[in-house]
C-alpha cells in the first residue's frame, strides 16, 4: 500500500503529520535498513479554488514535477501562497507510490470583492478615498489589505486634524461567492490646538512669538482659517520660523532644542511647547568682503543691506548674498557663490562676518529649451524672456525672465536650470513650466421687481488657443434689459512689444410699463485701444471708442 503526507501551514506554526500504511515488523528496529532515496514529484494539481486560476498557484510555487521531493522546499512553497493574499488556509496532500509522489495543494480561498462602499465620511469625497485605497472591486479581500486601508484612511483623517476617527470593515456575503464590502468611518471632531508655550524665552513675550508661528491657538480668528487644527509638519515649520525669528533680532546662537507635542485624554485638543534656547544677541561689528572681486569691490559692497553696528539679522544677510550673487552673475559667472564666515566676540557680544566670493566659470548660454508647456506655444514664452541664446549668462535677466513668466499667470510653476552644454564655458538654460487652468465661466439668474427674471453669463480666457491673447465675454438678459459685452486683447500686437484691444458692445432697453413712458432704447459700438510700455513696470495706453444711442418706439404711458 502507498503512503500518505499531509503538510499544512497556518500563519506563525507549521504542523507536518505523517502516515504510513503496511506492515511493521520489529525486526526493523533490530537491524534498521539504510534510509532510501527522496522520492521524486511525479505531478502537482490544485483543489479548492473557485476564482484563482491554477495557472496562478502553480505560477506562485517553485516546486516542478521531477524534483526531488523536499519538505523544506514544499514549506516555502505553502509560505509564498500566504504571501499573495489570495488563501486564508493552504495544505499539502502528497499521495506515494512506487513512482513518486503526487502532490496536490489544498487551497481556501479569501473572498472576491463585490461592491465598495462608504457610509460616515464627510470630510473626504468617496472618490478620494477609493483613489488612495487598496480595496476594489474585483480584488481579493485579505486581512493585509484591511489593515493596510484602515491605517490609509486613518493617516488622511488625521492629516485633516481628525484624531478621534474610527474605521471599521463591514462584509456581506453574496450568493455566488463574493463579498460586499462596507467601509464605516466614525469621522469625530477635529482636534484643534488649545494652548502653545513657550520654555526659555526672556527676550519675547509669549504673545509675540506666537505671532509669527503658523499654527495658532484656537479663537474666532484662527477657525476661519484652520490654522489651530494640529498638523505634524506645520508644527516643524514652527520650530523654524522661531529660530527664523530670533536670528533676525541678533540671537545667532538661537535654536528650538525641543518640541512637546501633548494630546489631550478626550483627543479633542493638542497642547504645544517649544523649550527655546536664545543666547546672546549679536551686534555686527564688521563686514567684510574676500575671494573674486568681480566686477569690483565697490559694486559688491553697495549690494550689502548689513551693516556695522546694527543688530545682527539673518534676513538682512540673506539679501545681501542674493543681491551679491546676482551681481556677479550679471557678469557671465552662473555658478557663483558667497559663503559667510562668522567671527564672533564672546565678550562684547559681537560678530564680524566675512563673505567669501568664489565666482566659478564665465558660462555663455548656448540654447533655451521649454518643457511642460502643452498648450502655451513656445514663442509666448520666449517673447518674456530677457536672457537670450548666444550670450553670456546675466543672473538678472534669468531672474527677470522668470519673473515675467510668472506675471502671465498661465502657470502654477515655472523652473530654471542651468545644464552643461558642449563645453565648459557653454550650459543650456532649461525652462519648465506647469500650467494651470487660465479660463472661467460663470453663468447666475436673478429677479427684481422691474426685469423679473435676469439671466446672466460671463466666460473669460487669458490664454486663447495658446496665443496669449486675453478675451472677455458677457451678457445680461432681462424682460426690460439685454447688455452684451466681448473684447479680445493681444499683447504682442503684429509681433510687436505692443498691445492692442478690440471691443464691442450692445445694450438694449424695452419700457413697455403701465403708467410709464414706453420706448425701446439702443446702443451699440466698439473700440480701440493700444498699450505702449514705457519701462518694464510701467504702460503708457491710448485708444478711441464709439457709440451710438437709438431712442424708438416712443408712447406716452397711460394715466
Amino acid at each position: 500500500m502507498g503512503n500518505h503526507f499531509l503538510q499544512r501551514i497556518i500563519p506563525g506554526l507549521l504542523v507536518l503529520a505523517f502516515s504510513c500504511v503496511g506492515p511493521v515488523d520489529g525486526a526493523y528496529a533490530a537491524d534498521a535498513p539504510a534510509a532510501p532515496a527522496q522520492p521524486r514529484v511525479l505531478s502537482i494539481d490544485v483543489a479548492g479554488n473557485r476564482f484563482i486560476e491554477k495557472d496562478t498557484v502553480l505560477a506562485n510555487i517553485q516546486t516542478r514535477p521531477g524534483d526531488v521531493l523536499s519538505r523544506k522546499q514544499i514549506g516555502r512553497d505553502v509560505r509564498a501562497l500566504f504571501d499573495t493574499g489570495y488563501f486564508s488556509d493552504v495544505s499539502v496532500e502528497g499521495i506515494r507510490n512506487d513512482q513518486g509522489v503526487r502532490l496536490v495543494f489544498h487551497v481556501v480561498e479569501n473572498p472576491v470583492i463585490g461592491e465598495v462602499s462608504f457610509k460616515g465620511n464627510h470630510e473626504i469625497e468617496d472618490k478620494v478615498l477609493k483613489f488612495k485605497l487598496k480595496i476594489q472591486p474585483g480584488r481579493v479581500l485579505s486581512d493585509a489589505i484591511e489593515r493596510h486601508d484602515i491605517n490609509t484612511i486613518r493617516s488622511m483623517y488625521l492629516k485633516k486634524g481628525y484624531y478621534q476617527v474610527g474605521v471599521k470593515i463591514q462584509t456581506t456575503k453574496r450568493a455566488d461567492g463574493r463579498e460586499d464590502v462596507q467601509i464605516l468611518i466614525d469621522e469625530g471632531q477635529i482636534t484643534r490646538i488649545v494652548r502653545i508655550l513657550f520654555v526659555g524665552n526672556h527676550a519675547f513675550s509669549d504673545e509675540e512669538l506666537r505671532d509669527h508661528l503658523a499654527s495658532q491657538q484656537s479663537g474666532f480668528i484662527a477657525s476661519f482659517t484652520d490654522r489651530d487644527v494640529f498638523q505634524q509638519d506645520r508644527v516643524g515649520a514652527d520650530a523654524q520660523l522661531l529660530m527664523q525669528y530670533y536670528q533676525d533680532h541678533g540671537y545667532l546662537d538661537s535654536k528650538v532644542e525641543s518640541t512637546l507635542v501633548s494630546l489631550s485624554v478626550d483627543k479633542k485638543s493638542f497642547y504645544l511647547t517649544f523649550n527655546v534656547y536664545e543666547g546672546p544677541q549679536y551686534r555686527v561689528s564688521k563686514i567684510d568682503l574676500q575671494g573674486d572681486m568681480v566686477p569690483s569691490r565697490e559694486t559688491l559692497a553697495s549690494a550689502v543691506t548689513l551693516k556695522p553696528g546694527e543688530i545682527y539679522s539673518l534676513q538682512k544677510l540673506r539679501e545681501s548674498i542674493e543681491a551679491i550673487t546676482e551681481k556677479v552673475g550679471d557678469e557671465g559667472y552662473a555658478f557663483a557663490t558667497v559663503t559667510p564666515l562668522f567671527h564672533r566676540d564672546l565678550g562684547s557680544n559681537t560678530v564680524a562676518i566675512t563673505l567669501d566670493v568664489e565666482k566659478g566659470r564665465e558660462v555663455y548660454i548656448e540654447r533655451i529649451d521649454i518643457t511642460g508647456n502643452q498648450k502655451t506655444e513656445d514663442h509666448v514664452i520666449r517673447r518674456e524672456l530677457r536672457q537670450a541664446e548666444a550670450s553670456r549668462y546675466s543672473a538678472s535677466k534669468v531672474k527677470r525672465s522668470k519673473e515675467r513668466l510668472h506675471r502671465l499667470d498661465y502657470f502654477d510653476d515655472v523652473r530654471v536650470s542651468m545644464p552643461r552644454a558642449g563645453s565648459d564655458d557653454r550650459v543650456n538654460m532649461n525652462i519648465d513650466v506647469k500650467e494651470k487652468k487660465t479660463g472661467s465661466f460663470s453663468i447666475g439668474a436673478g429677479y427684481s421687481q422691474l426685469e423679473k427674471v435676469i439671466f446672466t453669463a460671463k466666460m473669460q480666457e487669458n490664454n486663447f488657443l495658446g496665443k496669449g491673447y486675453t478675451t472677455n465675454i458677457s451678457a445680461d438678459i432681462g424682460a426690460v434689459t439685454q447688455n452684451f459685452n466681448t473684447s479680445i486683447t493681444d499683447p504682442y500686437f503684429l509681433g510687436k512689444d505692443l498691445s492692442a484691444t478690440v471691443s464691442a458692445f450692445k445694450t438694449q432697453t424695452k419700457l413697455n410699463q403701465v403708467n410709464t413712458a414706453q420706448y425701446v432704447q439702443d446702443n451699440y459700438g466698439g473700440g480701440l485701444s493700444f498699450g505702449v510700455p514705457l519701462s518694464e513696470n510701467l504702460t503708457y495706453a491710448i485708444g478711441y471708442q464709439y457709440s451710438r444711442n437709438k431712442i424708438s418706439n416712443i408712447a406716452a404711458g397711460s394715466t
